[in-house]
């Protein structure tokens, strides 16, 4: 019984996504945001924040999560990747386009989006602010990332 209901609910989830993809990048990404910021409070920094848990600080990072996860991962993805090297899902291709993420899109746009909108929506001392941090990290979080 529970079967049939979770294989409808995936099969309406894929009617939804395959007719409004756009709309349901960005809500799927935005409830996934909310979660894994929720999972940061109430896990990882367990009895960090003083008022307990920060729902701005929820809402601030699930609509980055739907705006930049959502939208702009999902043209990146979904449209301009496949623009510059085909829609090919050979391993040789995905390799591609890993080396293209992991060495362009994460260092040069993925970072410095999520240091200056952090700054700008989050801590409110703007993007200039997030930029000027993210250059004096951008070398630690490069290695960290590539070495995960």
């Amino acid at each position: 019984m529970a079967a049939i209901a979770l294989r409808r609910g995936l099969d309406a989830y894929t009617r939804m996504s395959n007719a409004r993809p756009w709309s349901v990048a960005f809500g799927t990404c935005w409830v996934k945001g909310c979660i894994a910021d929720a999972v940061s409070q109430l896990v990882v920094e367990r009895g960090q924040h003083p008022e307990g848990f920060d729902t701005r600080r929820n809402l601030v990072f699930g609509a980055y999560g739907g705006w930049y996860c959502g939208l702009v991962q999902h043209g990146i993805y979904n449209h301009l990747y496949t623009r510059l090297l085909g829609s090919s899902t050979s391993i040789v291709n995905a390799l591609r386009k890993v080396a293209l993420d992991s060495v362009v899109h994460v260092p040069f746009v993925v970072f410095p989006v999520y240091y200056a909108y952090k700054h700008t929506f989050y801590d409110g001392d703007g993007a200039s602010a997030g930029l000027r941090l993210y250059a004096s990290e951008a070398v630690d979080m490069c290695q960290k990332c590539d070495s995960a």
